[in-house]
């Protein structure tokens, strides 16, 4: 339990927590410890943001809080959605969480 809390403390938040602990769920990452009620389209825009959209919606995923329970590992398994589109993503899931904190 010790080492847990340890290493929880030393995350930043940043993409490189994400590399660095594939299996962790992106809400320990961002350190985000309330439900999300925001949809995909809220968060993304499909038009600006048609890949990650279409690749997220071709897999069913509708809400913030799903992607949020999904992991590095996770999101390196759907289809169209590589590095770059993981990084945005995560640009745009960090945004909104600090904006949603202040």
């Amino acid at each position: 339990m010790e080492l847990r809390r340890i290493e929880r403390s030393e995350m930043k938040g940043s993409f490189t927590d994400l590399e660095h602990h594939p299996e962790k769920k992106l809400k320990e990452i961002l350190k985000i410890d309330y439900t999300v009620e925001e949809t995909l389209e809220e968060l993304v825009n499909p038009k600006v943001e048609a890949r990650i959209y279409n690749s997220l919606k071709r897999r069913d995923i509708n809400t913030v809080e799903q992607i949020l329970e999904l992991n590095y590992d996770q999101l390196c398994r759907i289809r169209n959605l590589g590095e770059g589109s993981i990084k945005k993503l995560y640009r745009i899931l960090k945004e909104n969480s600090e904006k949603n904190d202040k």
